[in-house]
C-alpha cells in the first residue's frame, strides 16, 4: 500500500471520527452517513 493511500484513509477515518463526535453519536443511519458523505466529497 503507498504512503498516500494510507494518508488518504487516515484523513477519511479522521473526518468521520470528528463528524461522530460533534454529533454525540454511537452509530450513523445510512442518511446520515450519506450526508456526512456529501459534506466530505465537497
Amino acid at each position: 500500500m503507498k504512503n498516500d493511500d494510507i494518508e488518504t484513509y487516515i484523513n477519511f477515518l479522521t473526518e468521520f471520527a470528528f463528524y461522530f463526535y460533534t454529533a454525540k453519536k454511537d452509530e450513523l443511519s445510512i442518511d446520515e452517513f450519506n450526508t456526512f458523505m456529501e459534506s466530505y466529497l465537497a
